[in-house]
């Protein structure tokens, strides 16, 4: 314990000031402030003791959940006062630095021989496993003349998954079939395969070709005949953990809302009957997890892509699509999660695409750096200003062209700024899906 005096004791200590500058001239008056002085060590020292008998309590921590990077997340910690006196506390947790504590109340009243919940509220900006060691307290003296810190064993370790508060909130609207609401346009759905599954009630964006006129006719609305999807493809994600997935802003980088995506579209595509596997890469293969099936392969997938992070080093394009010529025997839907800056990389893309598109359907996701585009509009023209301006437009203009050639060749490319990624990709899927390309 370590007691810091209060500034109602300096005060007191300070009281007799006065006197001691007159106690130059009237010694009567030095020795009283003395006194004085003496008095209130005396009462200082006497308030420690009195609370140090007192100082009883007993930390237990509620137990943890896995925490969603960039989301905020509780930790509860119960504090059992087990000494008679009310006392108020104020706490603070022993957080390493990828951890925010955005907790703001930070002091709680608790009676005697009472139990109180201590709540934290943290925002995790990097996934992995990080140890919460030690819980400060910082308690008032029984007098009310000094503040005890005290500083009790933790010994927790965090997780922190991908945003498991996305998957959760995408899977309860897919329940209520409201997955609009996350940009998913939920007609894409309806199968094209051909063997009819149901029959339903027309609605809004419905293909006109898909109405059931014999059973409109009968029913005297419009109903629509829906196709069962395909199931049992193959789908395979290359996921780029080199040098373009670490632009970041407001705490995560562009590898991070991969991931977060990834993990939506790795439960969609369990749900519907696809196998996944998912290659990470960057100047050489990371690691593969391969030829997963079934809603519980959910639990194999979150270890892996946790452990993800970007690397400042250049992506190896060359090796990972002769790894994928080499390991993609079956015919699959090839996903290649990156991004470029310029046409450095286009000629490579092009050739090795076109090659793989023989044999696999292979969609090119471009996630651009979403700082790039405030960089191109910059504010005042200041010199600084302008470089970052000129910069900033120069890499959108190569960068625009670069995927204007990719397009015109007739290669698949999804271009998405990475927080708005998890919408659009679905959407691709789906599109593919009922689109029978696979």
């Amino acid at each position: 314990m370590i007691p810091v005096p209060k500034t109602r004791l300096i005060i007191i200590f300070m009281i007799p000031l006065p006197l001691y500058i007159v106690g130059y001239r009237f010694s009567a008056l030095f020795y009283w402030a003395l006194g004085w002085n003496i008095f209130s060590l005396v009462l200082a020292l006497w308030d420690i003791l009195a609370t140090l008998p007192d100082l009883k309590y007993e930390i237990g921590a509620a137990k943890l959940k896995p925490f969603s990077i960039g989301r905020s997340n509780q930790m509860l910690i119960n504090f059992r006062n087990k000494s008679r006196t009310g006392r108020r506390i104020f706490f603070k947790l022993d957080l390493p630095p990828e951890i925010e504590d955005r907790t703001e109340t930070k002091a709680v009243e608790i009676r005697g021989l009472a139990e109180e919940t201590l709540v934290f509220i943290l925002r995790p900006t990097r996934r992995g496993a990080f140890p919460v060691k030690h819980l400060y307290l910082r308690v008032e003296s029984k007098y009310r003349l000094f503040y005890c810190d005290l500083k009790s064993e933790l010994n927790l370790t965090v997780e922190v998954y991908p945003d498991l508060k996305q998957l959760n909130h995408y899977l309860k609207l897919a329940k209520n079939n409201r997955d609009y609401k996350m940009g998913i346009n939920k007609t894409r759905w309806m199968g094209a395969g051909s063997e009819l599954e149901s029959l339903r009630e027309y609605q809004k964006d419905d293909d006109s070709k898909l109405i059931d006129w014999k059973a409109s006719a009968r029913l005297n609305r419009p109903i629509s005949k829906v196709y069962q999807m395909e199931t049992n493809n193959q789908i395979t994600v290359a996921v780029d953990c080199g040098r373009l997935m670490t632009a970041e802003r407001q705490g995560l980088n562009t590898l991070d809302h991969a991931v977060n995506s990834l993990l939506i579209l790795s439960q969609l595509v369990f749900n519907v009957g696809d196998s996944l596997s998912i290659i990470a890469f960057a100047d050489r293969i990371i690691g593969e997890i391969s030829q997963l099936k079934g809603r519980d392969s959910l639990k194999k997938v979150t270890p892996f892509i946790t452990k993800l992070r970007p690397e400042f080093v250049e992506s190896n394009y060359k090796l990972l699509f002769d790894y994928l010529e080499q390991t993609q025997k079956k015919r699959a839907l090839i996903v290649l999660l990156t991004d470029m800056l310029d046409d450095i990389n286009y000629e490579l893309f092009k050739k090795r695409i076109n090659w793989l598109s023989r044999k696999h359907f292979v969609l090119l996701v471009l996630l651009q750096d979403s700082l790039l585009p405030w960089h191109a509009e910059a504010g005042p023209n200041t010199p600084e200003n302008l470089y970052l301006k000129a910069a900033g437009r120069e890499m959108l203009l190569n960068r625009n062209k670069a995927i204007a050639k990719l397009k015109h060749y007739k290669l698949n490319v999804l271009d998405v700024l990475p927080q708005e990624l998890t919408g659009p990709l679905i959407n691709k899927y789906l599109e593919i899906k009922t689109r029978n390309r696979l």
